[in-house]
């Protein structure tokens, strides 16, 4: 079981640092809308991956052997936020 422990511990710990700094590049939204929605892009993607390393961890075999609710709906955020991220910036609107 210490190999795998390894090899699994590494994995995880690899995939946050590599979120981590993800997030560290870009700058917390303030007045910029596309620098928010770079962050949102980064930020979205973290979280859903953390839930679904926890949700994995904690489930039972047979909830994983079934791909869970968790992997699937992981999936859906991380392409929604990237299309949110993708598209371009509203207009500001002059009265």
């Amino acid at each position: 079981p210490k190999p795998l422990e390894n090899l699994l511990a590494r994995s995880v710990r690899e995939g946050l640092h590599a979120h981590v700094a993800r997030l560290g590049r870009e700058k917390p939204p303030a007045a910029d809308v596309a620098a928010g929605r770079r962050w949102v892009a980064a930020y979205v993607p973290f979280v859903h991956w953390a839930e679904g390393v926890y949700a994995a961890a904690a489930a039972t075999g047979d909830e994983r052997a079934a791909g869970g609710p968790a992997a699937h709906e992981a999936a859906h955020h991380r392409g929604a936020a990237e299309a949110h991220a993708e598209r371009e910036p509203a207009k500001p609107q002059t009265r």
